[in-house]
């Protein structure tokens, strides 16, 4: 496993644990779908890795039979990612959980774009759609974000950020580098060592975060 891999799962992990930690000692109810978020995203990403290594990297491409239906659940799995996010920052910033059912369904919309088109579209098609759905994450967390500021002040600025507010920031600054890297260059697959960095060091500034409020109720 390439040591980019091997940083971003285990900061996945560690963060996952830090975040529990800080729910059951602070008993603290709007941090808890942070950990939702972050669990789902570690079991994400494992089973993403468990399916390129074992199904995806193997197998010819096109996929075909039961490699087809692993590529679809893992395509259903990559979108999930920015879905994650975009949950995330509008339960923690807008509270608007009808809103919830619209990212489902561009969700579910992506996924029902590529199954139909594959094989015919893949590669650079595939690619876009992927990128198009960071962009709609990115953009709805700025959006429900800047929607807060105007209302109450822009956390850690005008007061205090929240736990869970100081989690949705920092993982909106880890998706804005992650698009300013190798997907805006063109090259998410090639360069996808270069994510993992990113994602690495978004959770290793999460873990430090996460740890210094635990240290503080300590």
């Amino acid at each position: 496993m390439p040591a980019a891999d091997i940083a971003s799962h285990l900061g996945l992990a560690v963060v996952a644990l830090l975040a529990a930690a800080r729910v059951r000692s602070a008993r603290a109810q709007g941090f808890r779908p942070v950990v939702l978020a972050l669990a789902v995203t570690l079991a994400l990403d494992l089973a993403r890795h468990a399916a390129a290594t074992l199904v995806l990297a193997v197998e010819p491409r096109p996929f075909v039979g039961w490699a087809r239906a692993v590529f679809y659940a893992d395509t259903a799995a990559a979108l999930a990612f920015p879905a994650v996010s975009a949950s995330l920052a509008i339960t923690v910033f807008a509270r608007r959980r009808a809103w919830l059912a619209g990212v489902a369904l561009l969700w579910a919309g992506a996924l029902g774009y590529i199954v139909a088109r594959y094989p015919e579209h893949r590669g650079a098609a595939i690619t876009r759609v992927h990128l198009a759905a960071h962009l709609a994450s990115v953009g709805a967390q700025l959006g429900v974000g800047v929607v807060f500021a105007f209302r109450h002040g822009w956390p850690g600025i005008r007061g205090e950020a929240r736990p869970e507010q100081e989690v949705v920031l920092i993982l909106l600054a880890g998706d804005l580098a992650a698009l300013a890297g190798p997907w805006l260059a063109g090259t998410p697959v090639q360069d996808w060592w270069l994510g993992q960095w990113v994602s690495a060091a978004t959770y290793a500034v999460l873990a430090l975060s996460i740890a210094s409020r635990l240290r503080s109720r300590g």
